[in-house]
């Protein structure tokens, strides 16, 4: 046998010995089986192989290169081993894992790779260049180590985390929506490279202001909303009006058309810079 088929053995299983030679796997999800043993030469792991059982530690071999969506969804995983040769990983979504070490031949993360889980802390090996959708959504990490060829973070990749600083680094040019709302970010770098933010990207954070590169040409809605956003703007001219004091420029994220605009003018007050209105708040 060079394969077992997804769905192949629903039967209230308990344990499962696996031969060596076996190349592929599915089929054992929904199951009671609390521990396994995966064989010698085993390379890909399929979709939802190992979904709704009681693991509470996987080991995989090194020779598995591909772990696909929901392999090992829904069990009670706290110790994870992965294979050094792995270039897509996923399927570990709903489980209790505290901490990971990413193999470093990694090129994708995949859908909900790690989704509701522990993690405080993840560091992306250097070959990592696609974050697909919610693949760390509802953790708890607090600091991510990013590889320097990412170039995309896909839809909701790390909502509701604890992330305070997001530097993302120089490739990156597409952010899904809501890849980073519900954190605690104060502080965002977003690099040149730069090209597509996402609707509710970087909603309910703590930024008081953005920079947005001249690259972008497409800002989603409420982009930055639930921001504080009271930019003090030091380059900015002060605004006179008569018979009333300027207090402090309030920016907000324009959008307009589905575009960034670029221009910048002096008009009521009103600034547009880098994509980003800095309007000016008087003294009544």
């Amino acid at each position: 046998v060079k394969s077992i088929d997804v769905q192949a053995f629903r039967q209230n299983l308990e344990s499962v010995v696996f031969e060596n030679g076996i190349e592929s796997i599915g089929g054992f999800g929904w199951n009671n089986i609390s521990k396994i043993e995966l064989p010698e030469g085993l390379k890909r792991i399929e979709k939802e192989a190992f979904v709704g059982n009681r693991l509470t530690e996987v080991i995989i071999p090194p020779s598995v290169t591909y772990i696909a969506d929901k392999a090992f969804t829904t069990n009670d995983i706290i110790i994870l081993e992965l294979s050094k040769k792995l270039s897509y990983l996923s399927g570990f979504r709903a489980n209790n894992i505290k901490e990971i070490v990413l193999p470093p031949e990694l090129d994708t993360l995949g859908i909900m790779a790690f989704a509701f889980n522990d993690l405080k802390e993840v560091n992306l090996p250097g070959k990592v260049k696609v974050i697909e959708d919610a693949a760390f959504f509802k953790n708890q990490i607090e600091r991510i180590e990013w590889s320097e060829l990412l170039v995309q973070i896909g839809a909701k990749a790390f909502q509701q985390n604890d992330l305070l600083e997001v530097i993302l680094p120089k490739k990156v040019q597409v952010l899904g929506a809501q890849a980073f709302c519900d954190n605690k970010i104060a502080k965002l770098q977003l690099p040149k490279s730069l090209e597509y933010i996402g609707a509710a990207c970087f909603k309910n954070n703590q930024l008081s202001m953005v920079a947005i590169p001249s690259q972008v040409t497409f800002i989603g809605e409420d982009a930055f909303s639930g921001n504080p956003f009271l930019a003090s703007a030091p380059r900015l001219p002060k605004p006179q009006i008569i018979g009333k004091s300027f207090l402090y420029w309030k920016g907000e994220v324009l959008i307009e058309k589905g575009k960034v605009e670029r221009t910048e003018q002096c008009n009521s007050g009103d600034i547009i810079r880098d994509g980003v209105r800095y309007t000016a708040v008087f003294e009544e």
